[in-house]
């Protein structure tokens, strides 16, 4: 992953870059959280499920209201409590805290860094660049022989090719 996001209670703002393009975008996809009755302890932290769908997966959230701050990994946020876990429903995608401490340092976004553009854009762009990478490098003076060129344009539409986000 190479982006870079700053969630607050409402919003969610999205950096991300491909090649030397960088873009700024707001996340606006609800996250409807179903909170259950299940209880059980992840990291050392007594956790409560909860589920949701997001950018075409189903998920299920541990969080813990012992840490009574309503964010996690990634996009996700909006919780009573720390998400300690959360995985979705093919365990294609599992994230679990390792260890929790603040940091004294102020992580600084510049919000005039990127082209501000809507999420559909970012995402029809990213994958307009995957299927003319070859040819996006040709128009930079970069030349390959037409196998290397084959060979690498395989590669970038095989990367990230299994997204976080299948719908969006």
């Amino acid at each position: 992953f190479n982006f870079k996001i700053l969630k607050s209670k409402d919003k969610t703002l999205v950096f991300d870059s491909y090649f030397s393009n960088k873009f700024i975008y707001e996340d606006k996809d609800p996250l409807n959280w179903k909170i259950t009755n299940k209880r059980k302890a992840i990291s050392g932290y007594n956790c409560v499920l909860a589920t949701t769908n997001f950018g075409g997966r189903k998920y299920d959230a541990w969080f813990t209201p012992e840490i009574p701050i309503s964010t996690g990994p990634y996009k996700f946020k909006g919780l009573p409590g720390l998400i300690v876990k959360i995985e979705d429903d093919k365990k294609q995608y599992v994230f679990q805290l390792e260890s929790f401490q603040k940091k004294k340092e102020k992580f600084i976004f510049d919000t005039k860094a990127g082209i501000k553009v809507t999420k559909k854009k970012f995402y029809n762009a990213y994958n307009t660049f995957k299927k003319s990478f070859i040819a996006q490098l040709n128009q930079r003076g970069v030349a390959f022989d037409n196998a290397t060129s084959r060979q690498l344009q395989k590669r970038v539409q095989k990367s990230r090719n299994n997204e976080i986000e299948i719908k969006y």
